[in-house]
Order: structure tokens, then C-alpha cells, then sequence
């Protein structure tokens, strides 16, 4: 299998993101296994042969933040990250700070509706509380694609990326508002 970002231009202009090595690297091309290859003093060197690639790092981490949710319906975690890959906040659903936590869920069991018969706020929503300045936010990794409002609020931000893990409702208004505003979306698939 080719690696299918193959030619997508990076931040700088001159690197392309491989999904399999989750990095932007300085490259030409790409071979079919993604292995890349950067100029070093007039060599080259392997980048990232058997490291964790940095969707699988951020997705795991987005993961573990979801154990944090005392939501009875769903556990959501959720990762900011700058144009440098540093995290500025991370985020998981739960009710507003200073509120019980629920101890049944109050919304019929239909994944992605009656969202706002809940007092949960949302992962996104509560990383980029904890993010403050959201200028210079580059891609946000999320367990859950999000609602239409916490993609609303993330259009209002720079972000240029979202990867999440998996499908959340009834999600078409949210996909309709976020790829208008020219943010890339990918899915991560888990390893087995």
C-alpha cells in the first residue's frame, strides 16, 4: 500500500504527513511501507523505524483522558496540540466543575441526540476552555468525532487537523461545518 498523503504539502512547504509515521518529515516521496528518509550531511538516515508514530501517541493519550469521565453514556477524551506537536490542554466530557456527577444517564440511550438534556460538557469543549489563546492550535485528536456545536467551536480556532477514533451520532452538519472550513479530517484505525 502506497502512503496515502503522498505529495500533501506540510506546514513548511516541503514535508508530506504519513499517516503510518504520523509525522511531517522533510522528503521527496514516499516508498509503499512509509519508510521516509531525510538528508543528513549529505547522507540519509531512516526517521522513526519502530517508533510509536505521533497519531497512535496523541490517540492513546486522548484515550486514557476519556477514563477521567464520569459520563455514565460515554467516555470522550480530547488532546490539543500546537504546530510543534507540544499539548496546550486536554479535555474529557463530564458535568460543569462544581456539579454532582450524574449517577444515571438522563438521555435516552440514542448516541448523538438529546445532547443538551445532559449538563456533560463536551471534551472538546472543555480543552479548548483550558487551552486559552486557540491562535495557535494546530490539530486536535479526540476519541469521538465531535457534535455540531463543539465543531462550531473548533472552526473558530486555526486548527488545520482532526483525527478522531470513532463515529458519534449523527454527525453529517458537524462534518458539513468542519471540512467548509477546510480542516482535514482522518480517522484512526487501532492497531490490533
Amino acid at each position: 500500500m502506497t502512503c496515502p498523503f503522498k505529495g500533501t504539502s506540510g506546514p513548511g512547504g516541503k514535508e508530506i504527513l504519513c499517516e503510518k509515521q504520523g509525522d511531517w518529515v522533510f522528503i521527496e516521496k514516499c516508498n509503499k511501507d512509509c519508510v521516509h528518509y531525510t538528508e543528513n550531511k549529505g547522507g540519509h538516515e531512516i526517521l522513526n523505524k519502530g517508533r510509536l508514530d505521533r497519531t497512535t501517541y496523541f490517540m492513546e493519550i486522548a484515550k486514557l483522558i476519556s477514563k477521567r469521565s464520569p459520563c455514565k453514556s460515554r467516555q470522550v477524551g480530547c488532546i490539543i496540540v500546537d504546530k510543534y506537536f507540544h499539548i496546550k490542554a486536554t479535555g474529557y466530557n463530564g458535568p460543569p466543575q462544581g456539579f454532582p456527577h450524574c449517577e444515571e444517564c438522563k438521555r435516552p440511550k440514542q448516541t448523538g441526540n438529546n445532547l443538551f438534556e445532559c449538563l456533560a460538557v463536551h471534551a472538546e469543549m472543555n480543552a479548548l476552555i483550558q487551552c486559552g489563546y486557540n491562535h495557535k492550535i494546530n490539530a486536535i485528536y479526540i476519541t469521538d468525532f465531535p457534535c455540531e456545536a463543539c465543531a462550531k467551536m473548533i472552526c473558530n480556532t486555526t486548527l488545520s487537523e482532526l483525527y478522531y477514533q470513532r463515529e458519534y451520532g449523527n454527525n453529517e452538519i458537524a462534518l458539513k461545518v468542519l471540512t467548509q472550513k477546510g480542516i482535514r479530517i482522518f480517522k484512526w484505525e487501532e492497531e490490533l
